[in-house]
């Protein structure tokens, strides 16, 4: 059975046209759209910090058992589990709990990237003690 043809219109009562199947579209008399002046921004700054162990006490990234630097203006923030680990560590918020049902798991040399844009609201917690992590934030 063939298929039914339907024909469409436009305002004016002109049947719109179709070129190998596809419906011949035509953006007016100016083809371009302006979207005005844009600023394209990228990071500004790369910033690494000291590895830190992380254990079954919940641990703050801002704090100094982390990072040591409350950062507001983060653009990406890279979390990395070291490869030596021997469990895994969870990121969250201050709710995580020390097993794999809360947050983020990620094992021995696992990395997280995070865009996210404030280093206070993250939160990591292991079920071992001694669980080094590696952190760098993009600005």
């Amino acid at each position: 059975m063939p298929f039914p043809k339907l024909k469409i219109s436009d305002d004016s009562g002109n049947t719109v046209g179709v070129t190998d199947n596809k419906l011949d579209v035509n953006l007016g008399t100016t083809p371009t759209i302006d979207i005005g002046d844009v600023e394209i921004k990228g990071h500004t700054e790369f910033r690494t910090y000291p590895q830190f162990a992380v254990g079954t006490s919940l641990v703050w990234l801002s704090s100094v058992s982390g990072i040591n630097s409350i950062t507001t203006n983060v653009k990406e923030m890279i979390i990395q589990a070291d490869f030596d680990n021997t469990s895994f560590v969870m990121v969250g918020d201050a709710d995580i709990a020390a097993n794999e049902t809360d947050g983020i798991r990620i094992d021995a040399g696992d990395t997280l990237t995070l865009p996210f844009s404030n280093t206070t609201l993250v939160y990591l917690r292991s079920d071992t003690a001694d669980q080094k992590i590696n952190v760098s934030l993009l600005l």
